[in-house]
């Protein structure tokens, strides 16, 4: 279950910064992950900006994130 992968705040960290890192993580994840596995609010608060950026067909990059973010 993917829910318990996430459980622990390493998990989550590497599950958001692997979407910088490689385009298709992102079209993975998004299909397996939800908000709610994250336990962590900031973790959240990223993943729904890094997921609206991604539905938008927009590159993901740091600076898109915090512009996004604001």
């Amino acid at each position: 279950m993917i829910t318990d992968k996430l459980s622990d705040l390493d998990s989550e960290r590497w599950l958001l910064q692997s979407m910088f890192l490689l385009e298709e993580a992102n079209d993975i994840a998004s299909t397996m992950i939800t908000i709610n596995d994250f336990k962590d609010d900031r973790h959240r608060l990223v993943w729904k900006h890094q997921q609206r950026l991604h539905e938008k067909g927009k590159a993901l990059d740091s600076l898109l994130l915090v512009a996004s973010m604001k």
